[in-house]
């Protein structure tokens, strides 16, 4: 085993022991999403960004694995959709070639012998009768595809979501940053950039420890919902990790950025956060740093330069909002 593998296994028990002591703290069970929580936690407050590189990776590819079924089995679908809708068009077109056709033998038959043209008649209505089933159960695939193809559409969103703030999870974050990024610095020339505002909870540790797990997880469901419905028309809402949220505002300079993040610290200070039934009311502060892309910058750079200012506003006190300066 290399010196690489032996730091990753040593940073990987050091994070898992943390996280247990955490919860055996807390008085947490451990089940598998509270572990899971503590271990993202502890990882990100360590700053082991190889522990985390290893688990985002295997989620990343898992993830990727979905989707690429996902996008298949609905390619499969539209694909039967089209079979079906042509074959349907094909049936009515014959059909009502057959209609005329027999509509004319039944005059003929009746010319000739009425009883028999009466009986010829019964036979062809039924036969038409058979072709119009047919026709509805042709109606009734493609609207079982339709309904099939937007489950398959919800299911793949669900696998980019955060299961708890309702926002866009970690695995989403680490794909979109990159490639935002990439795509910046290809069309740097016309490209217009984009603004990060890494959003962080002020003493969200105080508040789990004050009033527990659940309350501190309805706080995040809250914050959640408050910040993407906030940020909709402007950016992406992210949480990629504890309680730290990031907001991707592509197309704007920083000056537009700030704005938005400052009106929503107003809109969060106007804000209580309820849990427990209403039992419980807390109001909320948020610490806030911004970066913005610049030609060349790295996905890793505008993140750290975005982290560095959080650092600043924390340092200037928290509920405040902070720009990366040189």
């Amino acid at each position: 085993m290399n010196n690489n593998w032996t730091k990753i296994l040593t940073d990987i028990s050091e994070v898992a022991r943390q996280s247990l002591h955490n919860l055996v703290s807390d008085n947490t069970p451990p089940l598998p999403q509270c572990y899971e929580r503590e271990f993202m936690q502890v990882a990100t407050r360590l700053k082991k960004d190889t522990v985390l590189q290893e688990v985002m990776t295997d989620q990343a590819e898992c993830r990727a694995r979905l989707k690429a079924i996902m996008t298949s089995a609905g390619d499969s679908l539209d694909g039967a959709e089209k079979i079906l809708k042509d074959f349907e068009t094909d049936a009515l077109k014959s059909l009502a070639l057959l209609e005329k056709e027999f509509e004319a033998i039944n005059d003929f038959i009746k010319a000739i012998d009425e009883k028999q043209g009466e009986k010829l008649g019964r036979n062809i209505n039924s036969f038409l009768d058979a072709g119009n089933e047919y026709t509805r159960k042709i109606g009734n695939a493609m609207l079982d595809i339709r309904q099939h193809r937007k489950k398959l559409g919800l299911l793949a969103e669900e696998i980019d979501l955060d299961n708890l703030s309702g926002t866009y999870n970690a695995q989403t974050w680490h794909h979109d940053i990159q490639e935002i990024t990439e795509a910046a610095n290809r069309d740097a020339d016309s490209n217009k950039g984009f603004c990060l505002a890494v959003i962080d909870i002020d003493n969200f540790r105080q508040i789990n420890d004050t009033y527990g797990h659940p309350i501190g997880d309805a706080i995040l469901r809250q914050l959640g919902l408050l910040t993407k419905n906030h940020f909709t028309a402007s950016g992406s809402v992210y949480r990629y990790g504890g309680d730290e949220f990031a907001v991707i505002m592509p197309g704007i300079q920083i000056d537009e950025a700030l704005r938005h993040v400052e009106s929503f610290q107003s809109q969060l200070a106007k804000t209580v956060m309820i849990a427990d039934g209403g039992k419980t009311r807390i109001k909320v502060t948020t610490s806030c740093g911004i970066s913005c892309w610049k030609p060349a910058m790295t996905a890793e750079e505008v993140v750290d330069r975005a982290e560095m200012a959080l650092s600043a506003a924390k340092k200037s006190g928290r509920n405040c909002v902070r720009i990366f300066s040189e």
